[in-house]
Protein backbone atom coordinates (compact mmCIF):
# COMPACT_ATOMS: atom_id res chain seq x y z
CA UNK A 1 0.00 0.00 0.00
CA UNK A 2 1.10 3.29 -0.99
CA UNK A 3 0.03 6.34 1.77
CA UNK A 4 -0.41 9.60 1.05
CA UNK A 5 -0.49 12.30 3.44
CA UNK A 6 -1.38 15.81 4.11
CA UNK A 7 -1.43 18.00 6.78
CA UNK A 8 -3.36 21.69 7.16
CA UNK A 9 -1.48 23.74 9.90
CA UNK A 10 -1.69 27.72 10.31
CA UNK A 11 0.91 27.35 7.56
CA UNK A 12 -1.38 25.53 5.06
CA UNK A 13 1.59 23.06 4.60
CA UNK A 14 0.40 20.43 2.12
CA UNK A 15 2.50 17.39 1.82
CA UNK A 16 2.64 14.31 -0.67
CA UNK A 17 5.29 11.54 -0.26
CA UNK A 18 5.51 8.52 -2.58
CA UNK A 19 7.48 6.28 -0.20
CA UNK A 20 7.99 3.89 -3.53
CA UNK A 21 10.19 6.66 -4.72
CA UNK A 22 13.07 7.77 -1.93
CA UNK A 23 13.32 11.38 -1.57
CA UNK A 24 10.28 12.25 -3.22
CA UNK A 25 8.70 15.29 -1.46
CA UNK A 26 6.61 18.11 -2.54
CA UNK A 27 5.65 21.22 0.03
CA UNK A 28 3.18 24.03 -0.89
CA UNK A 29 3.34 26.68 1.87
CA UNK A 30 0.98 29.91 1.99
CA UNK A 31 1.02 31.81 5.09
CA UNK A 32 -2.12 32.61 7.08
CA UNK A 33 -1.66 35.50 9.14
CA UNK A 34 -5.77 36.39 9.69
CA UNK A 35 -8.66 35.12 9.03
CA UNK A 36 -9.73 38.08 6.38
CA UNK A 37 -7.76 36.01 4.10
CA UNK A 38 -7.43 32.57 5.49
CA UNK A 39 -10.29 31.53 3.24
CA UNK A 40 -8.09 32.75 -0.06
CA UNK A 41 -4.91 31.01 1.18
CA UNK A 42 -7.00 27.85 1.76
CA UNK A 43 -8.15 27.66 -1.70
CA UNK A 44 -4.90 28.59 -3.22
CA UNK A 45 -3.29 25.84 -1.30
CA UNK A 46 -5.59 23.33 -1.88
CA UNK A 47 -5.10 24.18 -5.84
CA UNK A 48 -1.34 24.22 -5.75
CA UNK A 49 -2.03 20.71 -4.13
CA UNK A 50 -4.34 19.49 -6.68
CA UNK A 51 -1.79 20.64 -9.44
CA UNK A 52 1.19 18.65 -7.30
CA UNK A 53 -0.90 15.43 -7.03
CA UNK A 54 -1.88 16.01 -10.81
CA UNK A 55 1.59 16.68 -11.89
CA UNK A 56 3.03 13.47 -10.08
CA UNK A 57 0.46 11.12 -10.99
CA UNK A 58 1.20 11.69 -14.71
CA UNK A 59 5.19 11.50 -13.89
CA UNK A 60 5.16 8.49 -11.64
CA UNK A 61 1.78 6.93 -11.48
CA UNK A 62 0.78 4.91 -8.70
CA UNK A 63 3.15 1.93 -7.49
CA UNK A 64 2.56 -1.86 -8.61
CA UNK A 65 0.89 -3.53 -5.50
CA UNK A 66 0.15 -6.88 -7.34
CA UNK A 67 0.64 -9.04 -9.95
CA UNK A 68 -1.58 -9.63 -13.11
CA UNK A 69 -1.62 -13.15 -14.74
CA UNK A 70 -3.85 -12.94 -18.51
CA UNK A 71 -4.47 -16.55 -18.09
CA UNK A 72 -2.73 -17.53 -21.36
CA UNK A 73 0.65 -18.03 -20.59
CA UNK A 74 1.83 -16.08 -17.69
CA UNK A 75 3.50 -17.44 -14.82
CA UNK A 76 6.17 -16.95 -12.20
CA UNK A 77 8.86 -19.19 -11.18
CA UNK A 78 10.86 -19.67 -8.30
CA UNK A 79 13.28 -21.98 -8.09
CA UNK A 80 13.32 -25.54 -6.47
CA UNK A 81 15.56 -25.63 -3.15
CA UNK A 82 15.71 -27.13 -0.14
CA UNK A 83 14.30 -24.58 1.94
CA UNK A 84 10.81 -25.50 -0.27
CA UNK A 85 11.23 -29.01 -0.08
CA UNK A 86 9.40 -29.91 3.37
CA UNK A 87 9.25 -33.69 3.71
CA UNK A 88 7.81 -34.42 7.03
CA UNK A 89 8.15 -30.69 8.14
CA UNK A 90 5.56 -28.39 8.75
CA UNK A 91 4.59 -25.96 7.02
CA UNK A 92 2.15 -22.92 5.57
CA UNK A 93 1.55 -20.97 2.26
CA UNK A 94 -0.47 -17.98 2.20
CA UNK A 95 -1.32 -15.18 -0.19
CA UNK A 96 -4.04 -13.15 -1.45
CA UNK A 97 -5.68 -13.52 -5.04
CA UNK A 98 -8.20 -12.68 -7.16
CA UNK A 99 -9.39 -14.87 -9.62
CA UNK A 100 -10.64 -13.18 -12.54
CA UNK A 101 -11.90 -16.18 -14.50
CA UNK A 102 -14.49 -19.11 -13.21
CA UNK A 103 -13.04 -22.54 -13.78
CA UNK A 104 -13.97 -24.35 -16.51
CA UNK A 105 -13.06 -27.83 -17.69
CA UNK A 106 -9.87 -27.49 -15.25
CA UNK A 107 -8.66 -23.69 -16.59
CA UNK A 108 -7.57 -21.34 -13.91
CA UNK A 109 -6.68 -23.78 -11.39
CA UNK A 110 -3.51 -23.24 -9.98
CA UNK A 111 -2.44 -20.62 -7.44
CA UNK A 112 0.70 -21.49 -6.11
CA UNK A 113 2.75 -24.49 -5.61
CA UNK A 114 5.53 -27.34 -6.49
CA UNK A 115 2.74 -29.46 -8.98
CA UNK A 116 3.27 -31.03 -11.81
CA UNK A 117 -0.15 -32.35 -12.34
CA UNK A 118 -2.80 -35.30 -11.08
CA UNK A 119 -2.67 -37.16 -13.59
CA UNK A 120 0.90 -37.76 -12.73
CA UNK A 121 1.04 -39.62 -9.53
CA UNK A 122 4.18 -39.32 -7.43
CA UNK A 123 5.60 -36.24 -9.08
CA UNK A 124 4.08 -34.10 -7.15
CA UNK A 125 4.81 -31.71 -3.68
CA UNK A 126 2.27 -29.48 -2.60
CA UNK A 127 -0.30 -27.17 -4.08
CA UNK A 128 -2.42 -24.71 -2.98
CA UNK A 129 -5.18 -24.35 -6.07
CA UNK A 130 -8.14 -22.32 -6.96
CA UNK A 131 -10.08 -25.33 -7.66
CA UNK A 132 -11.22 -28.72 -6.08
CA UNK A 133 -12.61 -30.49 -9.45
CA UNK A 134 -12.09 -28.78 -11.99
CA UNK A 135 -15.43 -26.44 -12.68
CA UNK A 136 -16.05 -25.07 -9.15
CA UNK A 137 -14.54 -22.03 -7.25
CA UNK A 138 -13.68 -23.85 -4.12
CA UNK A 139 -9.77 -23.41 -3.18
CA UNK A 140 -7.82 -26.39 -1.64
CA UNK A 141 -4.65 -27.07 -0.46
CA UNK A 142 -2.86 -30.61 -1.12
CA UNK A 143 0.08 -32.58 -0.58
CA UNK A 144 1.79 -35.98 -2.11
CA UNK A 145 3.02 -38.49 -0.31
CA UNK A 146 4.47 -41.07 -2.35
CA UNK A 147 1.87 -41.47 -5.05
CA UNK A 148 -1.23 -40.39 -2.40
CA UNK A 149 -2.49 -37.12 -3.11
CA UNK A 150 -4.28 -35.56 0.75
CA UNK A 151 -6.30 -32.94 0.38
CA UNK A 152 -8.56 -30.31 1.97
CA UNK A 153 -10.93 -28.22 0.61
CA UNK A 154 -12.77 -24.82 1.37
CA UNK A 155 -16.14 -24.54 1.82
CA UNK A 156 -16.63 -20.74 0.17
CA UNK A 157 -16.36 -20.57 -3.44
CA UNK A 158 -14.14 -17.37 -5.09
CA UNK A 159 -16.23 -14.93 -6.76
CA UNK A 160 -14.55 -13.55 -10.00
CA UNK A 161 -13.37 -10.28 -9.71
CA UNK A 162 -13.10 -10.65 -5.51
CA UNK A 163 -9.65 -10.90 -3.54
CA UNK A 164 -9.30 -13.66 -1.05
CA UNK A 165 -6.65 -14.29 1.69
CA UNK A 166 -5.96 -17.92 1.17
CA UNK A 167 -4.03 -20.13 3.63
CA UNK A 168 -2.46 -23.84 3.49
CA UNK A 169 -1.41 -25.30 6.72
CA UNK A 170 0.40 -28.47 7.11
CA UNK A 171 0.33 -29.52 10.93
CA UNK A 172 1.91 -32.82 11.11
CA UNK A 173 -0.61 -35.60 9.96
CA UNK A 174 -3.23 -32.71 9.71
CA UNK A 175 -3.95 -30.30 6.77
CA UNK A 176 -6.23 -27.13 7.20
CA UNK A 177 -7.22 -24.22 4.54
CA UNK A 178 -8.43 -20.83 5.87
CA UNK A 179 -10.28 -18.18 3.47
CA UNK A 180 -10.08 -14.72 4.99
CA UNK A 181 -8.76 -15.95 8.04
CA UNK A 182 -11.61 -18.27 9.43
CA UNK A 183 -10.74 -21.86 9.05
CA UNK A 184 -12.72 -24.00 6.69
CA UNK A 185 -11.74 -27.47 6.25
CA UNK A 186 -9.30 -30.17 8.28
CA UNK A 187 -8.26 -33.07 6.72
CA UNK A 188 -6.10 -35.68 9.06
CA UNK A 189 -4.74 -38.72 7.57
CA UNK A 190 -1.67 -41.09 9.22
CA UNK A 191 -0.69 -41.47 6.07
CA UNK A 192 0.23 -37.29 5.64
CA UNK A 193 4.10 -37.87 6.83
CA UNK A 194 7.46 -37.23 4.48
CA UNK A 195 5.94 -34.84 1.22
CA UNK A 196 7.74 -35.71 -1.60
CA UNK A 197 10.66 -34.50 -2.69
CA UNK A 198 10.78 -34.19 -6.57
CA UNK A 199 14.35 -33.11 -8.07
CA UNK A 200 13.71 -29.52 -10.07
CA UNK A 201 10.21 -29.05 -9.20
CA UNK A 202 9.80 -25.44 -9.18
CA UNK A 203 7.58 -23.27 -7.57
CA UNK A 204 5.36 -22.26 -9.82
CA UNK A 205 2.47 -19.09 -9.95
CA UNK A 206 -0.20 -19.71 -12.14
CA UNK A 207 0.69 -22.56 -13.87
CA UNK A 208 0.88 -26.34 -13.31
CA UNK A 209 4.66 -27.57 -14.73
CA UNK A 210 2.98 -30.49 -16.33
CA UNK A 211 0.04 -28.86 -17.40
CA UNK A 212 -0.85 -26.39 -20.50
CA UNK A 213 -3.72 -24.59 -18.73
CA UNK A 214 -2.60 -21.12 -16.82
CA UNK A 215 -4.41 -19.27 -14.58
CA UNK A 216 -6.33 -15.54 -15.04
CA UNK A 217 -5.61 -14.07 -11.45
CA UNK A 218 -4.03 -11.60 -9.69
CA UNK A 219 -1.69 -12.14 -6.49
CA UNK A 220 -0.55 -10.02 -3.47
CA UNK A 221 1.31 -10.62 -0.36
CA UNK A 222 2.75 -14.75 -0.77
CA UNK A 223 4.35 -16.29 2.43
CA UNK A 224 5.90 -19.03 2.84
CA UNK A 225 6.55 -20.59 6.62
CA UNK A 226 8.42 -23.31 8.10
CA UNK A 227 5.71 -23.43 10.73
CA UNK A 228 2.24 -24.30 11.08
CA UNK A 229 0.72 -21.18 11.64
CA UNK A 230 -2.62 -20.90 14.20
CA UNK A 231 -5.47 -19.64 13.05
CA UNK A 232 -4.90 -16.56 14.87
CA UNK A 233 -1.67 -15.88 13.77
CA UNK A 234 -2.87 -15.46 10.39
CA UNK A 235 -5.68 -13.88 11.10
CA UNK A 236 -3.84 -10.79 12.98
CA UNK A 237 -1.12 -10.99 9.88
CA UNK A 238 -3.37 -11.42 6.70
CA UNK A 239 -5.01 -7.31 5.95
CA UNK A 240 -1.12 -5.75 5.93
CA UNK A 241 2.45 -6.80 5.14
CA UNK A 242 4.76 -8.20 7.75
CA UNK A 243 8.05 -5.35 5.96
CA UNK A 244 10.68 -8.33 5.82
CA UNK A 245 11.29 -11.25 7.72
CA UNK A 246 9.76 -12.90 10.99
CA UNK A 247 10.67 -16.14 12.85
CA UNK A 248 10.20 -19.10 10.84
CA UNK A 249 9.21 -16.84 7.85
CA UNK A 250 11.15 -18.72 4.74
CA UNK A 251 10.09 -16.35 1.61
CA UNK A 252 7.81 -12.82 1.75
CA UNK A 253 6.76 -11.58 -1.51
CA UNK A 254 4.73 -7.85 -1.27
CA UNK A 255 4.50 -7.63 -4.95
CA UNK A 256 5.40 -3.52 -4.61
CA UNK A 257 7.02 -3.42 -7.73
CA UNK A 258 6.68 -1.44 -11.32
CA UNK A 259 4.40 1.27 -11.67
CA UNK A 260 0.42 0.18 -12.21
CA UNK A 261 -0.92 -0.59 -15.38
CA UNK A 262 2.01 1.27 -17.82
CA UNK A 263 5.15 -0.09 -18.98
CA UNK A 264 7.08 -1.80 -16.95
CA UNK A 265 9.82 -3.64 -19.06
CA UNK A 266 12.54 -5.24 -17.50
CA UNK A 267 10.66 -5.21 -14.15
CA UNK A 268 11.02 -9.78 -14.52
CA UNK A 269 11.94 -10.63 -10.81
CA UNK A 270 9.73 -10.84 -7.95
CA UNK A 271 11.33 -9.89 -5.00
CA UNK A 272 11.75 -11.52 -1.94
CA UNK A 273 12.03 -9.17 1.24
CA UNK A 274 12.46 -11.96 3.90
CA UNK A 275 16.56 -11.54 3.66
CA UNK A 276 17.05 -14.59 1.36
CA UNK A 277 16.54 -13.34 -1.88
CA UNK A 278 14.54 -15.95 -2.56
CA UNK A 279 13.39 -13.94 -5.76
CA UNK A 280 11.10 -15.58 -8.53
CA UNK A 281 11.01 -14.82 -12.66
CA UNK A 282 8.53 -13.84 -14.64
CA UNK A 283 7.80 -15.51 -18.20
CA UNK A 284 5.72 -14.11 -20.62
CA UNK A 285 4.33 -11.27 -19.30
CA UNK A 286 3.70 -8.13 -21.34
CA UNK A 287 4.56 -5.44 -18.80
CA UNK A 288 3.24 -2.68 -21.28
CA UNK A 289 0.45 -0.05 -20.76
CA UNK A 290 -2.08 -1.49 -19.52
CA UNK A 291 -3.08 -3.66 -17.03
CA UNK A 292 -3.24 -7.09 -18.04
CA UNK A 293 -0.22 -9.04 -17.94
CA UNK A 294 1.10 -6.43 -15.64
CA UNK A 295 2.29 -4.58 -12.17
CA UNK A 296 -1.15 -3.28 -11.35
CA UNK A 297 -2.93 -1.77 -8.33
CA UNK A 298 -4.70 -2.01 -5.33
CA UNK A 299 -3.75 -5.10 -3.85
CA UNK A 300 -5.34 -7.13 -2.13
CA UNK A 301 -3.36 -5.77 1.38
CA UNK A 302 -4.84 -2.61 2.04
CA UNK A 303 -2.84 -1.49 5.34
CA UNK A 304 0.65 -1.67 4.12
CA UNK A 305 2.82 -2.58 6.93
CA UNK A 306 0.63 -1.08 10.08
CA UNK A 307 -0.99 -4.67 11.29
CA UNK A 308 -3.09 -2.93 13.80
CA UNK A 309 -4.40 -5.21 15.89
CA UNK A 310 -8.42 -4.38 16.00
CA UNK A 311 -10.05 -4.98 12.93
CA UNK A 312 -13.65 -3.23 12.49
CA UNK A 313 -14.63 -6.16 10.02
CA UNK A 314 -17.73 -4.29 9.06
CA UNK A 315 -16.74 -1.49 8.08
CA UNK A 316 -13.08 -3.10 7.02
CA UNK A 317 -10.80 -0.61 9.54
CA UNK A 318 -8.24 -1.03 11.71
CA UNK A 319 -7.11 0.45 15.29
CA UNK A 320 -4.83 -0.30 17.91
CA UNK A 321 -6.92 -0.94 20.63
CA UNK A 322 -10.42 -2.24 21.12
CA UNK A 323 -11.98 0.74 22.62
CA UNK A 324 -11.10 3.17 19.71
CA UNK A 325 -12.28 0.52 17.72
CA UNK A 326 -15.88 0.47 19.60
CA UNK A 327 -15.92 4.34 19.60
CA UNK A 328 -16.58 4.59 16.03
CA UNK A 329 -18.63 1.56 15.86
CA UNK A 330 -21.65 1.89 14.13
CA UNK A 331 -24.52 -0.61 15.48
CA UNK A 332 -24.70 -3.87 14.27
CA UNK A 333 -20.88 -4.34 13.37
CA UNK A 334 -17.90 -6.72 13.70
CA UNK A 335 -15.33 -6.20 15.56
CA UNK A 336 -12.42 -8.62 15.58
CA UNK A 337 -9.85 -8.89 17.96
CA UNK A 338 -6.02 -10.14 17.42
CA UNK A 339 -3.80 -12.08 20.07
CA UNK A 340 -1.92 -9.54 22.30
CA UNK A 341 -2.29 -7.71 25.72
CA UNK A 342 -5.01 -5.05 26.10
CA UNK A 343 -4.15 -2.22 29.06
CA UNK A 344 -8.06 -0.72 28.66
CA UNK A 345 -10.97 -0.24 30.55
CA UNK A 346 -13.63 -1.68 27.86
CA UNK A 347 -17.12 -0.24 27.92
CA UNK A 348 -19.26 -1.93 24.69
CA UNK A 349 -22.03 1.14 24.91
CA UNK A 350 -23.64 -0.14 21.63
CA UNK A 351 -25.02 -2.77 19.68
CA UNK A 352 -22.15 -4.84 18.85
CA UNK A 353 -20.79 -8.14 18.07
CA UNK A 354 -17.47 -8.08 19.57
CA UNK A 355 -14.86 -11.19 18.53
CA UNK A 356 -11.24 -12.66 20.35
CA UNK A 357 -9.07 -14.86 18.84
CA UNK A 358 -11.09 -17.37 20.33
CA UNK A 359 -14.21 -17.21 19.13
CA UNK A 360 -16.16 -20.26 19.22
CA UNK A 361 -13.92 -22.00 21.46
CA UNK A 362 -14.37 -23.19 24.54
CA UNK A 363 -13.02 -21.27 27.51
CA UNK A 364 -12.28 -24.74 29.34
CA UNK A 365 -10.72 -26.15 26.10
CA UNK A 366 -7.94 -26.43 23.81
CA UNK A 367 -7.35 -22.35 22.58
CA UNK A 368 -5.00 -20.33 20.05
CA UNK A 369 -2.93 -17.19 21.77
CA UNK A 370 -5.20 -15.20 23.57
CA UNK A 371 -6.60 -11.45 23.49
CA UNK A 372 -6.20 -10.33 27.14
CA UNK A 373 -7.79 -7.69 28.74
CA UNK A 374 -6.12 -6.07 31.66
CA UNK A 375 -6.67 -3.12 33.62
CA UNK A 376 -5.29 0.20 32.55
CA UNK A 377 -4.45 1.88 36.26
CA UNK A 378 -4.85 0.78 39.58
CA UNK A 379 -8.18 1.49 41.49
CA UNK A 380 -7.53 -1.13 44.61
CA UNK A 381 -8.26 -1.55 47.30
CA UNK A 382 -10.21 1.82 47.66
CA UNK A 383 -12.53 0.45 44.48
CA UNK A 384 -13.02 -2.92 44.21
CA UNK A 385 -16.09 -2.56 42.07
CA UNK A 386 -14.62 -0.91 38.84
CA UNK A 387 -14.52 -3.32 35.90
CA UNK A 388 -12.35 -4.41 33.70
CA UNK A 389 -14.93 -4.68 31.06
CA UNK A 390 -18.24 -3.19 30.85
CA UNK A 391 -21.02 -4.38 28.64
CA UNK A 392 -23.27 -0.97 28.72
CA UNK A 393 -25.86 -1.79 25.47
CA UNK A 394 -28.40 -4.34 24.74
CA UNK A 395 -27.92 -6.66 22.08
CA UNK A 396 -24.04 -7.35 22.45
CA UNK A 397 -22.04 -10.27 22.05
CA UNK A 398 -18.65 -10.75 23.70
CA UNK A 399 -16.97 -14.41 22.89
CA UNK A 400 -12.97 -15.63 22.70
CA UNK A 401 -11.01 -13.38 25.28
CA UNK A 402 -9.62 -13.50 28.38
CA UNK A 403 -10.48 -10.66 31.06
CA UNK A 404 -8.15 -10.47 33.83
CA UNK A 405 -8.22 -7.98 37.44
CA UNK A 406 -4.05 -8.44 37.12
CA UNK A 407 -1.66 -6.33 34.44
CA UNK A 408 1.61 -7.59 35.31
CA UNK A 409 3.18 -4.50 33.89
CA UNK A 410 1.65 -2.72 37.20
CA UNK A 411 2.38 -3.22 40.42
CA UNK A 412 -1.19 -3.63 42.17
CA UNK A 413 -3.14 -4.76 45.19
CA UNK A 414 -1.60 -7.74 46.87
CA UNK A 415 -4.23 -10.09 48.28
CA UNK A 416 -5.06 -13.71 48.59
CA UNK A 417 -2.03 -14.55 46.33
CA UNK A 418 -2.59 -11.87 43.36
CA UNK A 419 -1.54 -8.95 42.53
CA UNK A 420 -4.79 -6.94 41.51
CA UNK A 421 -5.30 -3.64 40.37
CA UNK A 422 -9.45 -4.08 39.48
CA UNK A 423 -11.38 -5.80 41.77
CA UNK A 424 -14.30 -7.01 39.23
CA UNK A 425 -13.85 -8.29 35.83
CA UNK A 426 -17.06 -7.72 33.84
CA UNK A 427 -20.01 -5.72 34.29
CA UNK A 428 -22.96 -6.27 32.13
CA UNK A 429 -26.52 -4.37 31.89
CA UNK A 430 -28.59 -5.22 29.18
CA UNK A 431 -31.04 -7.33 27.42
CA UNK A 432 -29.87 -9.91 25.08
CA UNK A 433 -26.44 -10.41 25.99
CA UNK A 434 -24.48 -13.50 25.40
CA UNK A 435 -21.50 -13.91 26.87
CA UNK A 436 -19.50 -16.95 26.00
CA UNK A 437 -16.05 -18.83 25.23
CA UNK A 438 -14.31 -16.43 27.90
CA UNK A 439 -11.84 -16.81 30.61
CA UNK A 440 -12.17 -14.64 33.57
CA UNK A 441 -9.88 -14.92 36.11
CA UNK A 442 -8.14 -13.00 39.08
CA UNK A 443 -10.98 -10.16 40.96
CA UNK A 444 -12.04 -9.77 44.65
CA UNK A 445 -15.75 -9.00 44.02
CA UNK A 446 -17.40 -10.53 40.86
CA UNK A 447 -16.11 -12.35 38.37
CA UNK A 448 -18.87 -11.85 35.95
CA UNK A 449 -21.75 -9.27 37.27
CA UNK A 450 -25.01 -8.92 35.26
CA UNK A 451 -26.39 -6.18 37.01
CA UNK A 452 -30.29 -5.63 37.32
CA UNK A 453 -32.24 -4.58 39.77
CA UNK A 454 -35.89 -4.47 41.89
CA UNK A 455 -36.52 -1.79 39.33
CA UNK A 456 -34.70 -2.54 36.13
CA UNK A 457 -34.80 -5.89 34.87
CA UNK A 458 -33.02 -7.10 31.79
CA UNK A 459 -34.08 -10.26 29.29
CA UNK A 460 -32.04 -12.98 27.63
CA UNK A 461 -28.89 -13.37 29.24
CA UNK A 462 -26.85 -16.44 27.72
CA UNK A 463 -23.39 -16.98 29.87
CA UNK A 464 -22.23 -19.95 28.01
CA UNK A 465 -18.84 -22.33 28.00
CA UNK A 466 -16.47 -19.80 30.23
CA UNK A 467 -13.80 -20.51 32.36
CA UNK A 468 -14.00 -18.71 35.61
CA UNK A 469 -10.85 -19.31 38.23
CA UNK A 470 -9.49 -17.04 41.05
CA UNK A 471 -11.86 -14.96 42.16
CA UNK A 472 -11.23 -14.36 45.91
CA UNK A 473 -12.62 -13.08 49.21
CA UNK A 474 -11.30 -14.37 52.26
CA UNK A 475 -12.98 -12.15 54.63
CA UNK A 476 -15.53 -13.56 57.14
CA UNK A 477 -18.10 -12.19 55.13
CA UNK A 478 -17.60 -10.98 51.66
CA UNK A 479 -18.01 -11.51 47.77
CA UNK A 480 -15.76 -13.41 45.49
CA UNK A 481 -18.28 -14.61 43.26
CA UNK A 482 -17.85 -16.07 39.71
CA UNK A 483 -21.32 -15.31 38.74
CA UNK A 484 -23.66 -12.71 40.20
CA UNK A 485 -26.83 -12.68 38.35
CA UNK A 486 -29.05 -10.22 39.64
CA UNK A 487 -32.47 -8.88 37.99
CA UNK A 488 -31.58 -10.42 34.92
CA UNK A 489 -33.15 -13.25 33.54
CA UNK A 490 -31.07 -15.46 31.52
CA UNK A 491 -29.42 -18.90 31.11
CA UNK A 492 -25.96 -19.82 32.55
CA UNK A 493 -24.66 -23.28 31.09
CA UNK A 494 -21.73 -25.14 30.41
CA UNK A 495 -19.39 -23.04 32.29
CA UNK A 496 -16.36 -23.77 34.92
CA UNK A 497 -15.72 -22.26 37.79
CA UNK A 498 -13.14 -22.99 39.57
CA UNK A 499 -10.90 -21.37 42.77
CA UNK A 500 -13.40 -18.68 44.08
CA UNK A 501 -15.44 -18.36 47.78
CA UNK A 502 -19.23 -19.02 45.90
CA UNK A 503 -19.73 -20.02 42.54
CA UNK A 504 -22.93 -18.26 41.44
CA UNK A 505 -25.67 -15.90 43.07
CA UNK A 506 -28.63 -16.00 41.30
CA UNK A 507 -30.67 -12.99 42.58
CA UNK A 508 -34.00 -12.70 40.55
CA UNK A 509 -35.75 -9.91 42.17
CA UNK A 510 -38.58 -9.43 40.22
CA UNK A 511 -37.67 -10.62 37.00
CA UNK A 512 -39.89 -12.33 35.29
CA UNK A 513 -39.12 -14.72 31.86
CA UNK A 514 -40.52 -12.79 29.38
CA UNK A 515 -38.61 -12.78 26.59
CA UNK A 516 -35.95 -14.98 27.60
CA UNK A 517 -36.41 -18.81 26.62
CA UNK A 518 -35.10 -20.32 29.81
CA UNK A 519 -34.51 -19.33 32.86
CA UNK A 520 -31.70 -22.21 34.36
CA UNK A 521 -28.45 -22.57 35.54
CA UNK A 522 -27.26 -26.07 34.21
CA UNK A 523 -24.51 -28.62 33.54
CA UNK A 524 -21.83 -26.26 35.42
CA UNK A 525 -19.05 -27.16 37.16
CA UNK A 526 -18.32 -24.62 40.56
CA UNK A 527 -15.11 -25.51 43.15
CA UNK A 528 -16.03 -23.26 45.67
CA UNK A 529 -14.68 -22.82 49.42
CA UNK A 530 -18.04 -21.55 50.52
CA UNK A 531 -21.23 -22.10 48.45
CA UNK A 532 -21.14 -23.46 44.95
CA UNK A 533 -24.88 -22.19 44.04
CA UNK A 534 -26.97 -19.52 45.86
CA UNK A 535 -30.30 -18.73 45.21
CA UNK A 536 -31.49 -15.14 47.05
CA UNK A 537 -34.18 -12.70 47.05
CA UNK A 538 -36.89 -14.14 44.51
CA UNK A 539 -39.95 -11.74 45.29
CA UNK A 540 -44.03 -11.72 44.12
CA UNK A 541 -44.05 -11.62 40.31
CA UNK A 542 -40.57 -13.15 39.39
CA UNK A 543 -40.58 -16.13 37.46
CA UNK A 544 -39.22 -19.46 38.54
CA UNK A 545 -35.28 -20.80 37.67
CA UNK A 546 -34.40 -24.45 36.80
CA UNK A 547 -31.29 -25.54 38.53
CA UNK A 548 -29.75 -28.68 37.38
CA UNK A 549 -27.11 -31.02 36.14
CA UNK A 550 -23.98 -28.96 37.93
CA UNK A 551 -21.10 -30.40 39.87
CA UNK A 552 -20.01 -28.57 43.27
CA UNK A 553 -16.88 -29.57 44.82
Amino acid sequence: MKKVFYHLSSHLAVTQTFPSFQGVTTTSSGFIPSKKNALASLKLGFLTLLLTITAFSVLFGQAGAALDFDGVNDRVDIADATWNDFGSSDFTVECWIKKQAGSTGWSNVAGVGKWNTGGSVGTNEWLLALTSDGTNELPNFSVEVGITNYKVTATTPMVVGTWYHLAGVREGTTLRIYVNGVLEGTTTNAGITAVNNIAGREIMLGKLDGFTGHTNMEMDELRIWGTARSGAEILANKDCEIPTTGTNLLANYHFNQGTADVNNAGITSLTDVAGSSLNGTLFNFALSGVSVSNWTAPGGVVNGSSCLPVHNVTQNTYFSTIQAAINVANANDVIEVSAGTYAEHVIINKKLDVRGPNYGMSGNGPRSAEAIIVPEANVMPADPWTEVVWINSDDVSFDGFKVSGDNPLISGYSYAGMNLEKGQCVYSEGSNITFKNNIVEKATTMGFFAGGSQSTQFQNLVVDNNKIDQIHDVGATGYGFGFYIQGTAGSITNNVVTNVRNGIQVQPYRVAQSSTPVLQVKDNDFAAYRTGIYFNYSEVGASAWSIESNDIT
